[in-house]
């Protein structure tokens, strides 16, 4: 692998994530459209980061499930439960 292909593959990720300034994003861009294995991976990397990408939007994280979780909980509280403790903290010691 040349020298080239070395500073592409250390840099491929923000390429493909354009976390790149536009001179550099242009030269691995070059590289990538002109070099048969780093076009390869490229392509390969592209596609796999689409389909995690895909995944992210399926499957909720565990921050999300936690707050689904607590908004379920909330809104299925029964109200006569929440009347009920009212009155008996009204009611305490010393009432």
């Amino acid at each position: 692998m040349a020298d080239d292909c070395v500073e592409v593959q250390a840099h491929l990720r923000e390429y493909l994530d354009a976390e790149l300034a536009a001179e550099r994003r242009a030269g691995i861009g070059g590289h990538v459209a002109a070099c048969a294995e780093c076009g390869r991976t490229a392509r390969f990397d592209r596609a796999f980061l689409e389909v995690v990408a895909r995944q992210r939007r399926l499957v909720p994280s565990g921050v999300q499930v936690r707050r689904i979780r607590a908004a379920l909980r909330t809104d299925r509280a029964p109200q006569s439960l929440s009347r009920r403790a009212a009155p008996q903290a009204a009611s305490g010691p010393g009432r």
